[in-house]
């Protein structure tokens, strides 16, 4: 036979248990098919690991005692985790893609437009609703004591639901809706609803204008000129309990925009100030017009101080914008003039005096006195404002009078002739106030025919260059020509002082009694010499009773 070369045989399944080993050899390790196995301690015969006996197997062995993990235990485990996580991941995508499924046609939890909960709903749903809702809508406007209520149609409420549901979708993302389901969605900015505006104004003015009949409008800060500290100085604004239309309609638009049912007006509803006292502008303006009053002017009549140019007359010519721009005003300076004018213009005013002898009269009328030339006035008074003009001028006047006592009183001197047609006596007063003249006289008829009454009045002799011929017309119509030697006219040149040698006698009752002139003044021929002797042009002549 041939001899083969015996190999072992593999120890296969309990075989493995007998094989024999030499005496103190070190148990064979099996292959660990690629995976690294731990190699027990060596630990004496009969022992152990943990150094107790071991039980022997009748042969002195103890049996061997592996703690290796059996083979393939870890793959199994991670294929069992393996396709838990799958589960769980495909459960979580179904849910995922259900939600977004539902989400593209409903509306998130937690979601509401204006009062209404729309959750879940639909889009048409949500458009009925808001349909519904229109039907059933009124506004109450109240507060600051306005209460009036709109309702859908009187505010002409209009807007499109399903254009409003289109676009809140629009804006939705339903591929987030895990992180949206917790949060609330207030949609009512989606919400715009339009109103008929020039109906509701008109409802709102009516009842808006009924409360504001008594109620205070508001007033800016300004610049005010104080009268008695003679410079300007700031208003401090005021509030007001009038309210304001304007602010009203904008809170009523928001409200209807998003169907809200009520507007509650308060303090910000009522018409402000909108300049105050701290700005800028005000504050500038005040020092432009102080700026502006600072002339200071004594306006002299005869020598003397007749009135005061200064910021009492000024201020009150300095106007202040709304938009706080200063400037003067011509108008009220105008009329300042005006009134300058016809009050120091003494030319046919009543004056009063007391005549040398102690006795008072009135007398008005007459050419002589003090005539203001209200243009030169006025432009001599913008002049001086905008030099900044102090100290001393004359009053601008177009004629002149010797004195100056006040509105009211006497404007000529000491030296004049005084007719005092209730004596029927007449007198020349010198410079010191002597009398260096006098007659009795004959003045004009007080009634019927052709003769007239003397004028009275304050007048100036025009002329006194001698004789001349005085003519007219007699009580029968006819015509006369009278001379006379001493002609000395006070009214123009028809009324005037002369010698009458027709009278026989002077004084009394005469003028009354038929004897009376035709207006002018009759002298004996004596004492109208005298006169012509003792005055000149320009003296003046006052004409009373």
């Amino acid at each position: 036979m041939t001899k083969r070369n015996e190999q072992p045989a593999p120890s296969h399944g309990k075989h493995a248990a007998h094989a024999k080993k030499a005496p103190n050899e070190p148990p064979r390790v099996a292959p660990s098919h690629g995976k690294t196995q731990a190699i027990p301690p060596v630990v004496p015969a009969g022992m152990k690991a943990s150094g107790v006996p071991a039980p022997h197997n009748g042969n002195g062995f103890a049996p061997e005692i592996s703690d290796a993990p059996t083979l393939g235990s870890k793959p199994r485990a991670a294929r069992i985790a393996g396709i838990v996580l799958g589960v769980v991941f495909g459960v979580l995508l179904v849910v995922y893609l259900v939600g977004v499924a539902v989400f593209s046609g409903h509306f998130w939890p937690k979601a509401t437009i204006g009062s209404s909960d729309i959750s879940f709903q639909t889009p048409d749903e949500v458009a009925s609703v808001l349909e519904q809702g229109i039907n059933k809508y009124s506004l109450r406007v109240h507060g600051d004591g306005l209460d009036v209520t709109l309702s859908a149609d009187e505010a002409g409420v209009r807007f499109n639901a399903e254009q409003i549901v289109s676009d809140m979708f629009a804006q939705a993302n339903e591929w987030a809706w895990p992180v949206e389901v917790f949060r609330e969605h207030d949609e009512t900015e989606s919400l715009v609803a339009t109103l008929d505006k020039s109906g509701v104004a008109d409802k709102l003015h009516q009842a808006i204008d009924a409360v504001n009949e008594n109620t205070e409008a508001p007033v800016n800060a300004t610049v005010a000129f104080d009268e008695d500290a003679k410079m300007f100085k700031i208003v401090k604004e005021k509030y007001g309990t009038q309210i304001n239309t304007d602010v009203v309609m904008q809170d009523v638009e928001r409200a209807v925009a998003t169907l809200e049912s009520e507007v509650v007006l308060d303090e910000r509803a009522l018409s402000q100030p909108t300049i105050f006292s701290d700005d800028q502008r005000v504050i500038d303006a005040t020092s432009q017009a102080n700026s502006m009053i600072l002339a200071n002017v004594q306006l002299m009549m005869a020598g003397k101080s007749a009135l005061v140019f200064d910021a009492s007359v000024i201020g009150p010519c300095i106007s202040i914008g709304e938009d706080c721009s200063v400037s003067l005003n011509e108008d009220a300076l105008g009329a300042w003039a005006d009134e300058v004018a016809s009050a120091y213009t003494t030319v046919g005013s009543t004056r009063s005096y007391t005549r040398a002898d102690g006795a008072q009269f009135s007398v008005s009328g007459g050419s002589y006195g003090w005539k203001v030339d209200r243009d030169a006035l006025f432009d001599w008074a913008k002049a001086a404002i905008e030099a900044d003009q102090t100290g001393e001028a004359d009053l601008p006047c177009s004629q002149t009078a010797n004195a100056w006592n006040g509105v009211g009183g006497r404007d000529w001197g000491a030296r004049y002739i005084d007719i005092d047609l209730s004596a029927q006596h007449a007198c020349l007063f010198d410079e010191n106030g002597e009398v260096i003249w006098e007659s009795d006289i004959v003045s004009g008829k007080p009634r019927g025919g052709s003769g007239s009454l003397t004028p009275t009045g304050v007048y100036v002799i025009n002329s006194n260059s001698g004789g001349s011929t005085l003519e007219g017309t007699n009580d029968d119509g006819s015509k006369y020509k009278t001379p006379v030697t001493y002609w000395m006219p006070f009214v123009g040149n028809l009324i005037g002082l002369h010698d009458a040698s027709w009278q026989y006698a002077f004084g009394g009752t005469r003028y009354r009694d038929g004897a009376g002139s035709h207006g002018c003044v009759n002298l004996p021929t004596s004492k109208a010499a005298e006169l012509h002797g003792l005055c000149s042009v320009g003296d003046v002549v006052v004409s009373h009773w």
